[in-house]
């Protein structure tokens, strides 16, 4: 992600993509992959990805449960597959036939195809679909990092802009062609990943873009272990600690928030002396209690010793 904003590169999206993107997965040992990889072969616009295709192909095949990406990992594949073949077809009638070929991966591994007919995605209405798709898997995200400060970089303000106008066009398309195949795909996406206030978010886009350090990819360390299927391998994989760290700061970031506008109010305001004084009180009215139980207790001391001193006094009467 050379050109990615800084900000934007931690979004769900935008790591799913750069690990596709970035993976160096190799073909496992699986009679399943050699007809597949015929299959796509025959699409010969896209020759000249084959290679950087199969590897973000084997990349989600082979992701690990732990992998924060996981549960959404072939939809990422798909839609990142999708914009690079788009790309790359001279003939983009050919994009929902090439597209389908993925759905065997799926069948395979997961025993059921995809979610949505892919095969009924058009070219001309992908890039909305996938606009659309991507925001609402970092609208959450975006929430948070626009409630700890509105001020955002321009590139993070017109990809909430154009994710939204992409949400618009394909809610003005389906007002008349409802029964269309995009937009029963649309109306899936928006019921299936319910948000709310999605389409009010906004920020300045005055924030100076920072510098973005290219980290490294999301790994899952893996080793084969055998599966039932015979002639099939499956990898346990470690996810590696960049989401992790990603999701510990969604949460860090709005305590963190809370502390020092809190340590602010109590410092710099009147609502810190209210509070001092309110505290002095609290230890008065404590100090006045203990001073009080001491009281009763010393109180309870004498007229003990008086019994204790009369019944010695007894005693000496009556000794034998």
């Amino acid at each position: 992600m050379p050109n990615t904003d800084k900000d934007l590169s931690v979004l769900p999206s935008f790591r799913a993509y750069y690990n596709l993107n970035k993976s160096t997965s190799i073909e496992q040992d699986d009679n399943f992959w050699s007809p597949f990889r015929n299959i796509l072969k025959e699409t010969k616009d896209i020759s000249s990805l084959f290679d950087e295709l199969m590897k973000g192909i084997y990349y989600a095949s082979y992701m690990s449960s732990n992998n924060s990406l996981y549960k959404e990992r072939w939809n990422f594949l798909y839609f990142w597959m999708g914009e690079k073949v788009f790309q790359a077809l001279t003939d983009t009638s050919q994009f929902s036939l090439t597209m389908y070929k993925l759905n065997s991966v799926k069948e395979y591994f997961e025993k059921k195809g995809y979610d949505f007919e892919i095969y009924k995605v058009k070219s001309e209405n992908f890039k909305d679909l996938k606009n659309v798709y991507d925001y609402l898997q970092n609208v959450e995200n975006i929430k948070g990092y626009i409630y700890l400060n509105s001020s955002c970089t321009a590139k993070y303000k017109k990809y909430i802009e154009d994710a939204i106008s992409s949400y618009r066009n394909l809610e003005a398309k389906c007002l008349d062609k409802s029964s269309d195949d995009f937009c029963s795909i649309f109306h899936a996406f928006i019921t299936k990943y319910k948000k709310e206030n999605y389409l009010s978010l906004a920020c300045n886009g005055l924030k100076p873009p920072q510098e973005y350090v290219e980290r490294d990819i999301e790994v899952d360390v893996h080793f084969e272990t055998e599966s039932s299927s015979p002639g099939r391998q499956m990898n346990t994989r470690y996810s590696g600690n960049s989401s992790i760290r990603s999701n510990i700061m969604t949460f860090v970031y709005p305590l963190l928030a809370i502390f020092i506008i809190f340590f602010t109010l109590y410092k710099f305001t009147s609502l810190g002396s209210l509070l001092r004084i309110q505290l002095k009180r609290g230890k008065q009215k404590l100090k006045n209690k203990y001073e009080e139980a001491y009281i009763r207790y010393s109180d309870n001391s004498e007229i003990d010793n008086i019994y204790s001193d009369d019944i010695d006094q007894h005693i000496s009467y009556h000794s034998i």
